[in-house]
């Protein structure tokens, strides 16, 4: 199944542009707003959490943060050997970059 590179980025205080890292998942769609319809936002705050753009308990995104499809084909990443960070309730696997 193809997957997908959804870049995280917010901004500071200041207004200053943040990647915060990316998560890549094997949730259908050739547009952001359609991979991310399928998400929660529960699960959305799961992967600002994992990010470190979020405290526990996760429980949705902050104001500030954006979610931006980026198109990897016809390099699409290989994650077969990675393990997922976490399974959504729809049964999709997500693997998260955090920016270091």
């Amino acid at each position: 199944m193809p997957l997908a590179l959804i870049n995280v980025v917010g901004a500071t205080s200041e207004g200053v542009p943040v990647l915060y890292g990316n998560f890549v998942t094997d949730i259908p769609g050739s547009v952001e707003p359609e991979i991310m319809a399928l998400l929660t936002e529960r699960e959305k705050g799961r992967i600002c959490f994992l990010l470190g753009i979020t405290a526990f308990p996760m429980t949705g995104i902050s104001a500030n943060t954006d979610f931006q499809l980026f198109p990897v084909a016809p390099f699409e990443p290989d994650y077969s050997g990675r393990r997922p960070d976490f399974t959504t309730a729809n049964g999709y696997r997500v693997w998260i970059n955090r920016r270091e």
